[in-house]
């Protein structure tokens, strides 16, 4: 038998063994790593998860077509979550959260960026609701 012959038997041996080769192939259970970016069919990052550089708290961060900063999700130092959202200018317009003390709120910011109104609970329950001019000054709260 020639080499020519020996090598197709081979290749051939080889070629039919590829199916089996390629179901043993198992997928990760766990996939371990300090930071995930997706990107869109562009390469534009849409998705990151991570940690905050300046405190080390996990983070989720959403953005737009654009490569604007529009949903952050993660945790404060203390272990409470947050959720902020970023306009298209990007400036940061909704915040909710938890303070150090447990109490929740939410608050919202005009296009200037300044807190327009905030609504939430004091510690010992009750809740509160304020509206800001363009100063930053209280024009309504209830409970008065």
């Amino acid at each position: 038998m020639s080499t020519k012959w020996l090598w197709l038997i081979i290749a051939g041996a080889a070629v039919a063994r590829m199916p089996a080769i390629v179901d043993s192939i198992s997928t990760p259970q766990v996939i371990e790593a300090q930071e995930f970016r997706l990107v869109d069919a562009e390469g534009n990052l849409r998705l990151a998860i991570g940690f905050d550089t300046k405190d080390g708290t996990p983070v989720l961060v959403l953005y737009d077509t654009a490569g604007e900063l529009r949903v952050v999700l993660g945790l404060m130092k203390d272990g409470t979550p947050s959720l902020a959202l970023w306009d298209a200018a990007s400036k940061g317009r909704a915040l909710l959260g938890f303070t150090e003390g447990g109490t929740s709120g939410l608050a919202l910011y005009d296009a200037a960026g300044k807190r327009a109104a905030l609504f939430g609970f004091t510690e010992d329950g009750t809740s509160g609701l304020d509206f800001y001019d363009a100063s930053g000054d209280v024009i309504w709260q209830a409970p008065e």
